[in-house]
């Protein structure tokens, strides 16, 4: 209802390359804990404001209610724009694990029965965990400018609504304070989730360099 859906791939790794890959997919993967976690408590915040603005009686304060609606328009497209991104990033993400799982498998059959050929193989596979890397970092790229191209418009939502709900004569007290917090959450979720996506894409990031001087 409030946020995209969360971001889950795995690293499609058999066993960490060096100390210096183990960290840096741990650290990704925190990073993506952090992200479910935030997603979950804030998810859970904003229902309770939610809930909260509708028994002050928020739907039966005609001026309140429309603001309160075109918010939400917005809102929902974001939505649809932070799904159609995380779409496109899907379909290249699972084009580079299928090129991947080929390799790990092709890896197996030379060991097998061309030992020569598995240093090349294994020097594929890094340049193919290098691009799925990219596509990710891309892919999380394109969700944060989504986020920040709508930040404006969400933060002048929330403030005309608050700004009416001070001068609305017709507000309770209780509505004014349930507007003013949800106001506040919803602002301080659109900056935490944003700063999730970007240590995501920061670590991995920093995944993708490691692999790229192991290529080297």
């Amino acid at each position: 209802m409030f946020i995209e859906s969360l971001e889950g791939r795995t690293l499609l790794s058999v066993s960490a390359i060096n100390t210096q890959i183990k960290i840096d997919r741990l650290e990704v993967k925190a990073d993506l804990l952090q992200f479910r976690s935030d997603v979950a408590s804030k998810t859970a915040l904003l229902l309770g404001d939610l809930q909260t603005m509708k028994t002050d009686g928020l739907k039966n304060d005609a001026t309140l209610f429309p603001l309160y609606k075109t918010f939400r328009s917005n809102v929902t497209k974001m939505h649809q724009a932070l799904y159609a991104d995380n779409l496109a990033e899907k379909e290249n993400v699972l084009s580079d694990e299928l090129v991947i799982v080929k390799e790990l498998i092709h890896i197996q059959k030379d060991k097998l029965s061309d030992p020569g050929n598995v240093s090349a193989d294994q020097q594929q596979l890094l340049a193919d965990r290098v691009q799925l890397q990219t596509d990710e970092i891309a892919g999380l790229n394109a969700r944060i400018t989504t986020r920040e191209t709508y930040f404006m418009t969400l933060s002048t939502d929330l403030s005309n609504l608050v700004i009416a709900a001070e001068s609305d004569p017709n507000a309770s007290p209780a509505l004014q304070t349930a507007i003013s917090n949800f106001s506040t959450d919803r602002s301080n979720t659109l900056t935490t989730l944003t700063g999730d996506l970007t240590a995501i894409m920061n670590a991995r990031t920093t995944l993708a360099g490691d692999l790229m001087t192991l290529e080297t």
